[in-house]
């Protein structure tokens, strides 16, 4: 089984398998057909999954740590994607 957590509630409603939200952004509109498609993928493949919401207030370390990575000059820096 397969658990992202992410703190977008938009993204998790978006990726939902059932009632899941539509996206009418057009800017957005491929991230999200992307990320529709790898879900069925991985449903494919017999593989469980689920996007959960966490509240960004139970997320802090977490914010933290992806700050810090992204700042480090010795990193990988942001990907070409953001």
């Amino acid at each position: 089984e397969i658990v992202f957590e992410v703190d977008s509630k938009l993204a998790a409603r978006h990726m939902a398998k059932e009632v899941a939200w539509v996206c009418r952004d057009e800017e957005l509109r491929p991230l999200y057909e992307e990320c529709r498609l790898l879900g069925a993928r991985l449903t494919a493949q017999g593989k469980r999954w689920e996007v959960r919401h966490i509240y960004r207030e139970f997320n802090q370390v977490a914010d933290t740590l992806a700050n810090q990575a992204l700042d480090d000059p010795g990193g990988n820096g942001p990907s070409v994607s953001w």
